[in-house]
């Protein structure tokens, strides 16, 4: 495919999808690093205007990452995770590798709850609670993190050996209040903070999905608050009605 200037299509347009075809046809794999403004310039005849347009439509659609001192990478599929298909994410692979989903986990360990928790978990202020820090990994890169608190009163009847592994709530599976659970979830886009990215290995700024997690009893009693964050770049959550 070449451009053709006698079209009336814009010339970013028809760059555009000369680059979508090297990402169909696997000229450019995921992971990979493509040719630099100048190459493209040089390649393909036009102005590096047209080739800053086109690889910022690309990275704003997310085909394209641009990653500080390196350059423009090809973005891997993103990892899709329905929560109500009750398939665990250690169950599947890395969508374009080998890379085996787990757990690593940072810290676990009683301290006051936080204003959001206590809030959340119907504490007082300065009740204790479990908190335990987890990262999601792809392989050995964090794809995620997790923060959850859990009243004090629950510690001793949780199984810690399930933090590295099963599902997010695999720990608390054995609790008796949680037959039939009920679980809200809110969803929002953010930019990465410092501590945000200190914990996933990304740049401050950079696109996060962060959620928030209360799961209660049938009843309506909390028993875990969850606050978590994955990379725009490479997760999407998907909902099935």
């Amino acid at each position: 495919m070449e451009l053709n200037r006698n079209l009336p299509i814009p010339l970013h347009y028809q760059l555009k999808q000369i680059l979508l075809e090297k990402l169909h046809d696997q000229t450019w794999k995921p992971g990979e690093l493509i040719p630099g403004e100048q190459e493209l310039q040089d390649q393909y005849g036009v102005s590096r205007a047209v080739v800053r347009q086109t690889l910022g439509d690309l990275v704003n659609d997310g085909y394209f990452i641009r990653q500080r001192g390196r350059g423009t990478i090809v973005a891997r599929k993103k990892i899709a995770f329905d929560p109500s298909s009750g398939i665990e994410l250690n169950g599947d692979k890395h969508k374009n590798g080998k890379d085996e989903l787990g757990w690593k986990l940072i810290d676990s360990g009683l301290v006051d709850a936080p204003m959001l928790a206590a809030e959340a978990l119907k504490l007082v202020s300065g009740s204790r609670v479990l908190r335990t820090r987890r990262l999601r990994m792809a392989g050995t890169q964090p794809l995620g993190y997790h923060i959850a608190y859990l009243p004090e009163k629950w510690v001793n009847a949780i199984n810690k050996n399930n933090f590295e592994q099963g599902d997010s709530l695999a720990y608390l599976a054995q609790l008796p209040e949680l037959h039939n659970a009920r679980t809200l979830r809110t969803l929002e886009a953010r930019l990465a903070n410092p501590e945000d990215a200190k914990l996933i290995q990304i740049s401050k700024g950079m696109p996060i999905l962060y959620l928030e997690r209360l799961v209660m009893t049938e009843d309506g009693m909390p028993v875990e608050f969850l606050t978590a964050g994955f990379r725009g770049d490479q997760f999407k959550y998907k909902i099935t009605m």
